[in-house]
């Protein structure tokens, strides 16, 4: 999965400028091996979200001379459906998960407690304090006194996705 989305990330970061690009372009970006990217890039191509536009060399006009074997086709992509591409590369969240319950008993409460979450949620101490604690770093909610939580950022009914968020701002502290 983490190939797909590196890649997906350097096709849509390459062609926002240009039109086309190719697979060395993409290889260069992602810094993966030529064999993994050309998967990828043949599966987007399955699925139609890039079109693949592949040149012949042309023996009889005199362009390329190859003494002995085949000679390396020419490949560049296009992108053609940017809005599934970016569908395909999201993180996929699953439904009706404790986080999820967590999530609902936040926003009927607004001011709450991590005993609310445990008892109304019916999950566990652990992970209400973890959810609580990936929220607070993304600033969705804040601590009013101790124990006491409120939510400051409605961001209606499904769950936020707090992960790339976090990663990205440790990644800032760290620099």
């Amino acid at each position: 999965m983490e190939m797909l989305r590196f890649t997906g990330c350097a096709v849509l970061g390459k062609s926002s400028g240009h039109e086309f690009f190719s697979l060395n372009q993409i290889i260069e970006i992602t810094g993966l091996n030529r064999i993994a990217v050309r998967r990828v890039m043949e599966q987007f191509n399955r699925e139609k979200l890039i079109l693949k536009i592949t040149k012949r060399p042309n023996y009889f006009k005199g362009e390329i001379a190859f003494s002995k074997g085949r000679p390396p086709l020419s490949i560049t992509y296009h992108l053609s459906n940017k809005k599934k591409l970016i569908e395909r590369i999201a993180p996929k969240l699953k439904e009706n998960t404790s986080q999820d319950r967590i999530w609902r008993v936040i926003r009927a409460r607004i001011d709450f407690t991590v005993q609310d979450l445990i008892v109304l949620a019916e999950v566990g101490r652990e992970n209400a304090r973890w959810f609580t604690k990936m929220l607070r770093r993304a600033g969705i909610i804040k601590q009013v006194s101790r124990g006491q939580w409120r939510l400051v950022k409605d961001l209606g009914p499904r769950r936020p996705y707090v992960g790339d968020q976090i990663q990205a701002k440790r990644k800032a502290h760290n620099e």
